[in-house]
C-alpha cells in the first residue's frame, strides 16, 4: 500500500494531470508521515553513513548540527547528500559567533 502511495500516482494541479513518480506529492495526507519517518532514519543512521558529531538536535526537518572543523563539515555534508538522490540538504553557517536557528538566535 505504501508503495502504491508513493509511486506512479495522479495528481491535478492548474486543471492539468500529472504523473508524481517518486516520492510523495505535497498536500498528500501521508506526506508529512513520510517526511518525519525519513528524518528519524536519517538522524538514527547518522552514524553509519560516515557522521560523527557532538551535537545533533531535530526539529521536524531542520537539523541543528556541531562541528570540529569545517573540513569535518564539509565531509559530513557530502554524506548526507549521498543518502537519496531527489534529497538535497542546505546550510546555514555560523557568522560573528552566532546562528538563526528556529527563529532563535543562538550565540557562542
Amino acid at each position: 500500500m505504501l508503495n502504491g502511495t508513493c509511486k506512479n500516482t495522479a495528481l491535478q494541479f492548474s486543471e492539468k494531470y500529472y504523473n508524481q513518480l517518486n516520492g510523495v506529492a505535497m498536500g498528500s495526507p501521508i506526506a508529512p508521515l513520510m517526511a518525519d519517518m525519513f528524518m528519524n532514519w536519517l538522524v538514527h543512521n547518522v552514524n553509519k553513513i560516515g557522521c560523527y558529531l557532538h551535537i545533533l538536535c531535530r526539529y521536524v526537518y531542520d537539523i541543528f548540527c556541531a562541528f570540529d572543523s569545517k573540513d569535518e563539515m564539509d565531509k559530513i555534508f557530502y554524506n548526507l547528500h549521498k543518502v537519496h538522490s531527489n534529497i538535497s540538504f542546505s546550510k546555514d553557517l555560523e557568522a560573528g559567533g552566532q546562528l538563526a536557528y528556529l527563529d532563535v538566535l543562538l550565540k557562542k
